[in-house]
C-alpha cells in the first residue's frame, strides 16, 4: 500500500483528493471486482466509492441504508450495529470505519467476497472506506455465510448462526433481538421508493 492510500485512510480532506489518489491505486478496484454475489451490494459499493461523508447521527437515516443495503433481516443489522460499535461511536470504529468488529480476512485465509481494503487492519479489525461499505460487507458476509441454503428459513436459524460466530456474550441475542424489535417494525417506512436498478439506469 503507497504512503498515498495511507493517507486517504487516515482521513483525505476532499472527495476531488480521493478521486485523484484512487486513479494511482488498484486497492479500491480490486475490492468491488470481489463483491460478484450480490448485484444490489455491487451497485451500491460503486456508488458510495468515493463517499467520505460522517456517519448520519440519525438512526433512521442509518437504518434506510441497512434497508437500501438488501439485508435479509435490516433490523438485526441494525441491532448488531448498535450493539458492536455504539452507533459508530467504538474506539474501532473511529479508527476503522469497521461496524461489526470484522476481523481482518488475510493473504491465505479462506477468503470471501468483502469491501475491506486489502493489506490494512486496525488491531487485528478489517477496515473501509466508509460506514456505508462496512453495512455492505455485512450483507456480503451473510451472503457467504449461508452460500449453501441459499437464505436462513426464518429468524431463528439466521440468529442461530449470529449466535455461532459472534457471541462471547451468553446474552448476545437476547440483546441483538431486542434492539431488533424497536427496528422490524419501521422496514416498510424505510424503504427506497425506487429500485436500484431505476436509479442507475
Amino acid at each position: 500500500i503507497s504512503v498515498l492510500m495511507i493517507s486517504l485512510i487516515m482521513n483525505i480532506k476532499t472527495a476531488r483528493d480521493y478521486m485523484a489518489i484512487s486513479e494511482e491505486n488498484t486497492v479500491l478496484k480490486e475490492s468491488i471486482e470481489l463483491v460478484t454475489v450480490d448485484h444490489n451490494v455491487e451497485l451500491l459499493a460503486g456508488r458510495y466509492a468515493t463517499s467520505k461523508s460522517p456517519m448520519p447521527k440519525d438512526r433512521d437515516e442509518i437504518f434506510k441504508f441497512c434497508v437500501e443495503s438488501g439485508a435479509w433481516y435490516p433490523d438485526i443489522i441494525m441491532a448488531q450495529l448498535i450493539l458492536e460499535s455504539s452507533c459508530g461511536k467504538s474506539d474501532v470504529y473511529r479508527h476503522s470505519r469497521n461496524l461489526y468488529g470484522m476481523k481482518k480476512i488475510g493473504e491465505g485465509q479462506k477468503s470471501r467476497p468483502n469491501l475491506q481494503i486489502p493489506g490494512m487492519d486496525y488491531h487485528g479489525y478489517g477496515m473501509y472506506l466508509n460506514w456505508q461499505h462496512s453495512i455492505l460487507d455485512r450483507v456480503l458476509w451473510e451472503r457467504w455465510m449461508f452460500a449453501r441454503t441459499g437464505k436462513p428459513a426464518d429468524r431463528h436459524e439466521y440468529y442461530a448462526k449470529i449466535n455461532g460466530i459472534y457471541a462471547e456474550d451468553p446474552d448476545y441475542i437476547e440483546k441483538i433481538s431486542r434492539i431488533a424489535k424497536e427496528w422490524e417494525s419501521k422496514i416498510d417506512s424505510a424503504s427506497p421508493a425506487q429500485t436500484l436498478d431505476t436509479i442507475f439506469n
